[in-house]
């Protein structure tokens, strides 16, 4: 969809934004293990689930704090001065991906209970986002607000069903029947 200029201004944009990603990666291969077999137990499995999402945020944040206050400069050691355009958006898709971080902690913890229902929702904001980028498609900044807004709608989806999934638990058998 973007033009030869366009697409590279996109693709520096995402490299960088996805050292977001690349920090918090490592969390829920590290989360996923313990929250099964604490499930499995029958053990409190949120306060693993907490810790995964903190330190989802705060590695994050921490690269996020980096690319909204100094993108310029981040941009010019990556990438040199040919790509300056590029700085006001690093920062938004930085957070796009941190969105996805915590999207990934959470799916780590649905697999790990065995409640496949989030791939309804993944599956969802995939077309969703396939369609904003089909609507919205001249400029790296169109593409970049659609990855934004498909995993915020991803979050906050996997935290409505998280929600309803803690509520469950919480009720007695005796009022679920």
């Amino acid at each position: 969809f973007l033009s030869a200029q366009e697409t590279g201004l996109y693709a520096a944009t995402a490299t960088i934004g996805r050292t977001v990603l690349f920090v918090t990666s490592s969390l829920g291969i590290v989360m996923f293990p313990k929250v099964a077999a604490l499930h499995e137990r029958g053990e409190r499995i949120v306060g693993v689930l907490l810790q995964g999402l903190l330190g989802a945020l705060v590695l994050s944040a921490a690269v996020e704090v980096v690319l909204f206050a100094a993108p310029s400069i981040v941009v010019r050691i990556l990438f040199g001065p040919a790509f300056a355009a590029i700085a006001p958006l690093v920062g938004w898709y930085g957070l796009a991906m941190l969105l996805l971080a915590v999207a990934g902690i959470l799916t780590a913890y649905f697999l790990a209970v065995g409640n496949r229902t989030f791939v309804l929702l993944l599956l969802f904001c995939c077309v969703l986002q396939a369609t904003l980028i089909v609507v919205r498609h001249s400029t790296a900044s169109q593409l970049v607000q659609a990855v934004l807004a498909a995993n915020a709608m991803l979050v906050i989806l996997l935290l409505i069903m998280l929600a309803v999934q803690m509520r469950r638990v919480r009720e007695p058998a005796v009022a679920r029947r």
